[in-house]
């Protein structure tokens, strides 16, 4: 169990000091201890396993958040996690309710999870014990409410940055429990079960809730880079005279011996010395290379020469060939 608190005080002994010389607009300062917990939503307050008899239904209607304005930050990014500071214009229909308690579902609720705010999952939970619209009506350090419509502000932590319905905007399903009873105790800091409705029926829970912060698909851009290229050479040695002879000595100026792989980049080759060419025949054979980083118009010129001969003598034989690779080097796109 984790808790994390923050507290407001500073801030109204300020405000408090410059009452002696302008007036203050009467806006609450909601949140004076918010308390992150991890599976800290409503259900798990009031009592787990979950059965018939403990699961909650939350019927009544008597404190509700309406909508969510002065939102900070105003947009975030689609599956990252932020802190939340938003004014919740917050509707009290009924005198004196006490304890009260807002549970956000900050990892995105019923449509991301399956299940609603009143769930087990992972729930910031914010009480109020302090402001001018806050009452401290039974004697605990929760405060209370009574009639009327107040603007509350709650700094929510790790609010999962999800849009749910695909309208472009936060989904942030929440719960609001109090107590009718002003018997019941609640103590800010301890263990969040205070916060749990007097029964299973006094709570309301909105699943649909959106908060005016746009969600936004992550940037970036991808490169793409052409880092090396296979060039095939094919060789023919063609024999015009009238007699057999015998291919050897198959070399490149720029690969050397083209009948071996492993060395100056050839990969492969099936090219052999001692080849046997009839009359007027041709032999034919072909190696592979790599050619590293080629860049942009990068160029090879390369000559294969060979030696034929027979019972009459040898002749050397050469045939040369420029080979340019020209590559897109380097293709960005989002």
């Amino acid at each position: 169990m984790k808790y994390r608190t923050r507290s407001w005080f500073p801030v109204l002994a300020s405000l408090l000091v410059l009452g002696a010389f302008a007036a203050i607009p009467q806006v609450a300062f909601a949140q004076l201890d918010g308390v992150s917990e991890i599976d800290g939503c409503m259900q798990t307050a009031f009592g787990t396993p979950v059965t018939n008899a403990n699961k909650l239904n939350c019927a009544a209607n008597d404190i509700r958040l309406s909508r969510a304005t002065s939102v900070s930050p105003d947009s975030c990014i689609r599956g990252e996690m932020f802190d939340l500071t938003a004014t919740f214009e917050t509707a009290v229909t009924a005198n004196a309710r006490y304890d009260a308690t807002f549970f956000f579902r900050a990892d995105g609720g019923s449509n991301a999870r399956g299940d609603g705010a009143n769930a087990t999952g992972s729930c910031s939970v914010s009480q109020l014990n302090v402001g001018p619209d806050a009452k401290e009506l039974d004697g605990d350090t929760c405060w209370d409410l009574n009639a009327g419509t107040y603007s509350l502000t709650f700094l929510i932590e790790d609010v999962e940055c999800a849009d749910t319905d695909g309208d472009g905007f936060l989904n942030l399903p929440n719960c609001t429990s109090w107590h009718s009873n002003q018997g019941t105790l609640c103590e800010i800091g301890s263990p969040y079960n205070d916060a749990k409705p007097d029964t299973k029926s006094k709570c309301v829970c909105d699943d649909t809730f959106q908060v005016p912060v746009r969600v936004v698909p992550p940037a970036g851009n991808l490169v793409k880079v052409a880092t090396q290229a296979v060039v095939t050479y094919q060789i023919t040695v063609n024999n015009t005279g009238s007699k057999a002879v015998t291919l050897s000595g198959l070399s490149d100026t720029v690969y050397n011996d083209i009948t071996t792989s492993g060395h100056d980049g050839i990969q492969s080759t099936n090219c052999a010395n001692s080849g046997g060419i009839t009359a007027g025949g041709s032999y034919q054979c072909s190696f592979t290379v790599l050619v590293s980083n080629p860049g942009s118009s990068s160029s090879v010129d390369n000559t294969v020469s060979g030696t034929l001969s027979n019972i009459d003598g040898s002749t050397n034989i050469s045939g040369s060939t420029k080979v340019v690779v020209d590559l897109d080097y380097g293709t960005a796109g989002h």
